[in-house]
């Protein structure tokens, strides 16, 4: 049971009072889900709330300027989560001791000053930083699960969670079939526009893909198609982030192949909109247990995706919204991108019951409306701050 269940009575939520929003989420997923805390971040502002955002000193002010939202600084080591959570080493983050103490209480100090009302958590390894579970078990917290590993394998125990929010169907059922766990789905909103109609004449056709460069062997599948799809005589431009681990040996491998002249490595930038702007198709390269919400841009800006399969993304359907490339190799992206090419229609329906579906189901005023309704719900039960001085050891 949830700190927040345990109170005996319940306030009425107020419609109309603005609340004041922290989004807590974790260093591993700014780059992948920049755009759509930024989008979330600018909409609860609009509609008159006061938003915070949770960061680890690993992020400069440079980066995290974008969302334009007053910063919690939280000192979050990657590493340390993962011997927490997966129990490979001897590391224990809630060791007593002063430290930890001393952080926990900083941590409470810096939500008082922003007087946060709740909390909406993005992922599961923010708990092992020492001061989160006293922070949970004193604010009201929303876990928002948008990884099907983190519906179906493992919660962290111990926080005190408000409510849990499933960004799709799937992880609303893995989060359903864990035992005392309710749930409720919400998926994540886009900003819709239809595509712009191109000067075939004057630009070659251009594949997006803003993946993190990390697996080789996926990309090299991808590389060695357009190395394909190029001595079969077609035309095209492809757009890859400069960002990853594999950066390098990928761009040796697009190097040896001789596909400098058509693959394009861009520097990472925090807003992908403007490239997604210049693509025709976008392409979804490294398979994914998370719901990938470049993904959900692309479909909302009309461009035809060709994806990899995916267990969180039920806006992916094979044939309806995109066309899925179920086992990466080299031959299936030699076929899709020769198709693409070649074959528009197919890809312009799929893209155009991909914008009904996102209007459907993805709306971001919908979105808004329904996550500030979970806020007020967890709000309406207050729980106290403790006292200066209050956390024990």
């Amino acid at each position: 049971m949830t700190a927040a269940t345990e109170q005996s009575s319940a306030v009425p939520p107020d419609p109309d009072k603005a609340l004041s929003i922290g989004l807590w989420v974790e260093p591993q997923q700014i780059p992948d889900d920049i755009s759509f805390i930024h989008h979330l971040a600018l909409g609860l502002k609009s509609e008159g709330h006061s938003v915070c955002l949770f960061a680890s000193s690993q992020h400069t002010d440079e980066e995290l300027g974008i969302f334009a939202v007053p910063v919690v600084r939280v000192d979050q080591s990657p590493r340390h989560w993962h011997d927490f959570l997966f129990r490979d080493s001897g590391h224990n983050p809630f060791r007593a001791g002063s430290s930890r103490s001393d952080s926990v209480q900083t941590l409470l100090n810096q939500c008082r000053s922003q007087e946060l009302q709740v909390v909406i958590l993005f992922g599961p390894t923010a708990t092992a930083f020492p001061g989160f579970l006293e922070l949970s078990r004193n604010i009201p917290v929303l876990y928002w699960c948008w990884d099907r590993a983190e519906a179906r394998d493992r919660l962290v125990g111990g926080a005190e969670f408000s409510g849990f929010l499933a960004a799709s169907q799937p992880l609303l059922n893995g989060l359903k079939s864990r035992s005392g766990v309710a749930a409720h789905i919400l998926r994540p909103g886009a900003f819709l526009s239809a595509p712009e109609p191109r000067q075939r004449a004057s630009q070659s056709p251009c594949f997006v893909c803003l993946d993190s460069l990390a697996g080789l062997s996926d990309f090299s599948n991808l590389l060695h198609a357009c190395r394909d799809v190029a001595d079969a005589s077609h035309d095209f431009l492809i757009f890859l982030y400069d960002s990853g681990p594999d950066k390098h040996a990928i761009w040796k491998l697009t190097q040896s192949l001789e596909l400098l002249d058509r693959v394009s490595f861009v520097p990472y930038r925090n807003d992908c909109e403007s490239l997604l702007l210049h693509g025709d198709f976008y392409l979804q390269a490294v398979e994914s247990s998370r719901l990938n919400y470049i993904v959900l841009q692309a479909m909302a800006r009309g461009m035809p995706v060709l994806c990899r399969p995916s267990e969180a993304a039920d806006f992916c359907m094979d044939g309806q919204t995109c066309r899925i490339i179920a086992h990466g190799s080299r031959e299936e992206w030699r076929h899709a991108m020769i198709s693409a090419l070649t074959q528009t229609e197919p890809l312009r329906r799929m893209s155009h019951a991909a914008l009904q579906r996102l209007r459907q189901h993805h709306s971001m005023s919908d979105m808004l409306a329904q996550l500030v309704g979970h806020c007020r719900r967890a709000v309406a039960m207050p729980i106290p701050f403790p006292t200066p001085g209050a956390v024990g050891p």
